[in-house]
């Protein structure tokens, strides 16, 4: 005895000719019965035949071509955690990249890291080591912005990649900002206690032959 009836094609095929056609990886199909297979949108992707629905690329992965079955990764220096599904169709499937003052070394990351103490980003897009070292004289600590090192003020200074400067010691000096610390000239001292940004002169009947000097 014939059938007395046929079965639909399921969710995850389509209708052909000689009966049901299974969807290929990066299409799919969410109804039964339809004539063909879609492709999965931008930002999603099927990675098996038969796939009823597409899958959103996980955080550090984006997709931003139609019909793909496995997510492309986000390079050095750019992320991608959320996956939105309106705008601008150029864009919004994109890793981005890193922001001024921030970096990410490492690829398929979902997020970027801050400059750490004593290093600057004034780039978009920073990889590689991370961030610029502040130079000699100049620093950066963690209530600063990090897209700049500032220069230390008179009568202070920093060795390169410093987060604070230090004052000068006695028997040096320095008069401008930036420009770290020399010594005081012969006839001249500064101690410890004294500002830092001047020596002084020895006092009336004392002498000092020798520069860099604490006291007469």
């Amino acid at each position: 005895m014939g059938s007395v009836s046929c079965s639909l094609c399921p969710a995850g095929w389509s209708v052909d000719g000689l009966g049901c056609s299974t969807c290929l990886p990066g299409t799919f199909q969410k109804g039964m019965e339809q004539a063909s297979c879609e492709k999965c949108p931008q930002g999603k992707i099927s990675t098996r035949a038969g796939a009823s629905s597409c899958s959103v690329c996980n955080n550090g992965l984006n997709m931003n071509n139609t019909g793909q079955y496995e997510c492309d990764t986000c390079e050095a220096g750019k992320f991608k955690k959320e996956q939105p599904f309106e705008g601008d169709p150029r864009t919004v499937y994109l890793c981005k990249s890193c922001d001024v003052g921030m970096y990410q070394s490492d690829v398929g990351q979902a997020s970027c890291l801050s400059c750490f103490p004593g290093s600057f980003m004034d780039e978009m897009g920073a990889s590689g080591q991370g961030c610029k070292l502040c130079l000699t004289n100049e620093y950066r600590n963690s209530t600063m912005g990090a897209t700049q090192c500032s220069k230390c003020p008179q009568g202070w200074f920093s060795s390169i990649g410093s987060a604070k400067c230090s004052k000068c010691p006695a028997g040096s000096y320095g008069d401008t900002k930036g420009n770290g610390c020399k010594n005081c000239e012969a006839g001249k001292f500064r101690s410890v206690s004294d500002a830092p940004d001047s020596c002084k002169l020895c006092s009336a009947g004392k002498s000092q032959s020798e520069q860099a000097q604490a006291s007469w």
